[in-house]
């Protein structure tokens, strides 16, 4: 009994194991990924300037970038093939990982749609009837601000001098 509870308990330790590397390898491509189409963007900004006036220069280039995102993309299959081995090895015990892993985790790939034809086609349901919003409730009604009065002023006194 105790020996069935250690075994168990090693299985649910490698199982974590392997969960925490699969994680670590799925950001890790989710960095590669991003590199990649920062590549594009930069090799897309630069031939711009570019190519209008040397072509040869934007072919050097596109094959400096293609090396370069090549070798971003062997990372990222050689990344997908160590979670593929991780998700197929059996622990001591004789459970695979797949069964030690709780249904809140998907093990497949989503579906990959090259086109917009490969699209599986999903019912939409019918508009909502169009209602007329609720009024604006009515504010309280405040009271009137006083009128402005201006400040009386003296009248200035008369002009004394010589009137022409």
């Amino acid at each position: 009994m105790f020996a069935k509870l250690k075994a168990m308990a090693g299985d649910a330790a490698g199982s974590t194991a392997r969960a925490a590397t699969r994680a670590k390898h799925e950001a890790k491509i989710a960095y590669l990924e991003r590199e990649i189409r920062l590549c594009k963007e930069r090799f897309g900004a630069e031939v711009w300037e570019l190519y209008p006036t040397d072509r040869i220069g934007a072919d050097v280039l596109y094959a400096k970038i293609a090396e370069e995102v090549g070798d971003y993309e062997l990372q990222i299959e050689g990344l997908r093939q160590s979670i593929a081995d991780l998700k197929v090895k059996t622990s001591p015990g004789g459970v695979s990982a797949d069964k030690l892993s709780g249904p809140e985790t998907c093990e497949e790939e989503p579906p990959s749609y090259d086109s917009l034809d490969s699209l599986p086609s999903v019912p939409h349901p019918a508009p909502a009837p169009a209602t007329a919003p609720a009024p604006a409730p009515k504010p309280s009604p405040s009271p009137a601000p006083a009128p402005f009065v201006p400040p009386t002023v003296a009248a200035p006194p008369p002009l004394q001098g010589r009137a022409s």
